[in-house]
């Protein structure tokens, strides 16, 4: 969850400035928000078990320094749904009691992660999607009522997968049929948004194959609205692994240089070896929309279109076309 101030706006300002340079609270206002506001609010929630917390700021940015790093070690303090809807509105009077000025306005952001695949339907027809949308509120106490249909974007995703367990791929010309067959748009916008000089578009090359590729388009617009399109596959998952800025596993130059790394490719190797009996990929398009078009995108699909957009291979023979790089270590 984040907070935002924007009492803080036009304070602490340099000689000149029109308003501040970081968006980040300084020692000072940090103090100030968790003597006057965190702390007692924590306290109003979560009475004798938020008691605990160091009385002042400077005490709790003490605890949370380890003897031998410089990573901060936070506490964290689970609260009910209740408690949670609550929590802003405590946290502003306690703010506006202790005499704090900039109370008034602040809101908060609240990130639900791990939603993607929470719900999913087949893209049968809009009642479908809306049961879908209604599940996704359920599971994580989303009162559906208060939600800004015109405000509040859906990333939707729509997954192709192979009957005979193919390995499926985007065809680089299927880009812009996708967009004018599945998504609405005309054929004029759909040519300026696929052209390759364009700023809003960008190609995912598979294996360096110039006719095979997955996209990433901004602002496509639409019927839907849509603001962000991508084609892509889903091979990404057998090494997925968020690991210090890097989405999946790695290893470097210097590390194969100075270190043993006969383990770790040993595992790449049983992987990919391991893929050609038992993995494919399947051929995924997201979009994010507006709630007011969640239930309009990807229903009501011809199947059949999509076998102009894909190529469809056996997975022995994607291995070799996709992992090219493997055999020159190995061989």
């Amino acid at each position: 969850m984040r907070a935002f101030i924007p009492g803080l706006y036009g304070q602490n300002l340099r000689p000149g400035e029109v308003q501040r340079r970081s968006p980040t609270l300084t020692q000072e206002e940090q103090a100030i928000f968790y003597e006057k506001g965190m702390r007692p609010t924590l306290i109003d929630l979560l009475k004798s078990k938020g008691r605990d917390l160091p009385s002042t700021y400077g005490g709790e940015m003490w605890r949370a320094q380890p003897k031998n790093s410089r990573k901060l070690g936070f506490q964290s303090r689970p609260l009910t749904a209740i408690d949670s809807s609550r929590f802003g509105q405590l946290l502003r009077a306690n703010l506006q009691r202790n005499g704090v000025p900039w109370h008034d306005g602040i809101v908060f952001l609240h990130q639900v992660r791990g939603v993607k695949f929470a719900t999913g339907h087949e893209p049968d027809d809009e009642e479908t999607a809306k049961d879908a949308i209604n599940a996704f509120y359920y599971e994580f106490g989303i009162d559906g009522e208060k939600v800004d249909p015109d405000h509040t974007y859906f990333d939707i995703g729509l997954e192709v997968t192979s009957t005979d367990e193919q390995c499926l791929a985007f065809r680089t010309d299927s880009h812009y049929n996708f967009m004018v067959d599945i998504l609405g748009i005309s054929e004029a916008e759909a040519l300026r948004l696929s052209s390759i000089g364009s700023s809003k578009y960008s190609r995912d090359l598979t294996s360096l194959l110039v006719e095979i590729a997955g996209c990433r388009i901004r602002d496509v617009g639409g019927p839907d609205l849509i603001r962000y399109l991508q084609l892509y596959l889903t091979d990404k998952g057998l090494t997925y692994l968020m690991d210090g800025g890097h989405t999946g596993k790695y290893v470097t130059a210097h590390d194969l240089l100075t270190k043993d790394m006969t383990t770790y490719l040993q595992g790449l190797y049983s992987t990919y070896c391991n893929a050609i009996e038992s993995s494919s990929s399947n051929a995924r398009a997201e979009v994010r929309v507006p709630l007011s078009q969640a239930t309009s995108v990807f229903v009501g699909l011809d199947p059949e279109l999509f076998r102009l957009y894909l190529i469809s291979v056996s997975r022995s023979v994607w291995w070799y076309v996709a992992h090219p790089n493997l055999f020159l270590i190995f061989h």
